[in-house]
């Protein structure tokens, strides 16, 4: 038998291992308690825009911030964000951050559409139209499970001698708000992850019931649940884009929707933003060794999100998947 094939059959089954064992300790509000309305659960990585109807769901490590450049280049009729003077005098500046004045100051006749707002800072009665109204559009834009988990690993958590460019600032606070959820005491004395760790204390998470509480907080967001950051159990969307399909068919196909319902043109979408690993010799994203035991865990975790997405399994497992 091929070593994939054979590697694929090794996680099939201990996925299912590991999904029969995670229900011994029930888990149903995930670490939350049941929100009596479906905005209640509603925070970061949502967005409304309320003269178009429309409401987002855009989490980090899924194409976020290629969306959101693609958003801006296209209502400003061409300007890229990294034109913008604000962006260029404060490099940190994120492009899904809307309350920016890069966003305050668009430029063009689009303005009037896309004044973007965080869920978080709607009124209840346009937190309540967003998610319930039949003339909202409802867009999220999604990625493998394991795939965004092991890309937020690589911001937030890896070690230096990964060689990926690991956002140090960053991952004290992650490490800390991980402790927050976990209590696994020896996270307090490490200064970063390897994968096989992190996947540990995923597990851990799955199993103490408290994945929801990963979109709550800082820098652990970017291994959240799909599934509970959108709510998608509780929430009609008009339309989810999973982020791989983008290399297969022109981003026009999945975003041309989105585009007619904001009035504006389609433009290419960007690839220019990926994790880099520092050392140049190696591609941008370098495959990790994953084995079927890691994946399994990995699975496990997001099991919930591959459900709700109707993936299947072993998504993540071809050599020439790049994470």
């Amino acid at each position: 038998m091929p070593m994939a094939a054979l590697l694929r059959d090794s996680c099939l089954f201990l996925c299912l291992v590991y999904s029969t064992a995670e229900q011994e300790k029930p888990h149903a509000t995930d670490g939350i308690a049941t929100p009596k309305t479906p905005e209640a659960s509603l925070d970061h990585s949502v967005y409304y825009i309320p003269d178009a109807k429309v409401m987002l769901c855009i989490l980090p490590k899924s194409g976020s911030t290629s969306f959101f450049q693609w958003l801006y280049n296209a209502s400003t009729g061409g300007q890229s964000w990294t034109d913008c003077p604000t962006r260029r005098a404060a490099r940190n500046i994120h492009p899904s951050n809307v309350l920016s004045t890069c966003w305050k100051n668009l430029v063009g006749q689009r303005q009037h559409t896309l004044k973007i707002k965080r869920f978080r800072d709607l009124a209840a009665d346009q937190k309540h139209e967003a998610v319930s109204s039949d003339d909202v559009f409802r867009f999220s834009l999604v990625r493998d499970p394991v795939s965004r988990a092991i890309s937020g690993w690589k911001s937030k958590l890896a070690c230096d001698s990964t060689g990926y460019i690991v956002d140090t600032r960053d991952r004290p606070i992650a490490l800390e708000e991980l402790y927050k959820i976990t209590g696994s005491p020896y996270l307090l004395n490490v200064d970063c992850l390897d994968l096989p760790e992190f996947a540990d204390e995923l597990v851990k998470i799955k199993m103490d019931g408290n994945m929801g509480l990963l979109h709550k907080r800082k820098m652990v967001d970017h291994f959240s649940s799909s599934s509970l950051t959108c709510a998608f159990s509780d929430i009609k969307y008009q339309q989810i884009a999973l982020l791989e399909s983008f290399q297969y068919t022109e981003p026009s196909v999945q975003l041309r929707y989105l585009a007619d319902r904001l009035n504006l043109s389609l433009e290419k979408f960007p690839y220019g933003h990926t994790h880099a690993s520092s050392d140049s010799e190696h591609k941008p994203h370098r495959n990790v060794n994953m084995t079927a035991e890691l994946y399994a865990k990995l699975h496990s975790a997001y099991s919930m999100d591959f459900a709700s997405l109707g993936m299947c399994i072993g998504s993540a497992l071809p050599q020439n998947y790049w994470y």
